[in-house]
């Protein structure tokens, strides 16, 4: 009898591990798919970068994501190799410069925000270049970034969106899409209703991704 349930119970715990080792790969997959978006909408090709100093492990977007304590104070992210903590990196590059910034979470981004809406945009990236890609990153727009602290941002950061997140409607939420396009989710849904894209459902990446 003891058996059995130490049996069963491995039996569940396997099952429960297999769902989180499927649960980080969709957010792994949206990860990847919500560059390329970012990529295609505002022309900004983004690679965060988190390359430990003492054991030289390379972690993946969503390690250096899941390892920030979310600390306006604290820019490290945690190894999941040897743990020791260190500050991740993002490499950018666009149609006119390159390089490679300090990366921050959303909660440092939002932090280092206010009495910056004064900037418009470009001149926003040119004086504060890590927190214009790391607002990019998060939110889409600096707009959407600022809302998200309650201070309007009164610049113009509009795009041609319909045509550019066609090839992403079904494979992000549509919420995802609208907060990086910066319009509402019902136009997004409309739209792909439109092209009869069937709605993100994390069963079908998962099926895309073991395929």
């Amino acid at each position: 009898m003891m058996t059995m349930c130490m049996e069963q119970r491995q039996r569940q715990e396997q099952l429960q591990r297999l769902t989180q080792e499927q649960s980080q790969l969709i957010k792994q997959y949206c990860l990847q798919v919500r560059l390329q978006m970012i990529d295609d909408l505002y022309g900004y090709r983004y690679n965060p970068e988190g390359v430990c100093p003492e054991c030289d492990r390379r972690l993946t977007l969503l390690e250096i994501l899941d390892g920030f304590r979310e600390d306006p104070n604290d820019f490290s992210t945690l190894c999941t190799g040897c743990g020791h903590r260190f500050n991740p990196k993002m490499a950018f590059k666009d149609a006119f410069s390159s390089g490679e910034l300090p990366f921050y979470c959303s909660v440092q981004t939002l932090d280092m925000l206010p009495g910056k809406e004064c900037f418009g945009p470009d001149e926003f990236k040119r004086s504060h270049p890590a927190i214009f890609h790391s607002a990019k990153f998060h939110f889409g727009t600096l707009g959407q970034a600022f809302a998200q602290k309650g201070i309007h941002y009164g610049y113009d950061e509009s795009v041609d969106w319909k045509e550019k997140v066609q090839p992403f409607l079904g494979r992000l939420p549509d919420t995802v899409i609208a907060k990086y396009a910066s319009v509402s989710g019902q136009a997004v849904r409309r739209l792909r209703r439109k092209w009869c894209i069937v709605a993100f459902c994390k069963g079908s990446v998962l099926a895309e991704i073991e395929v």
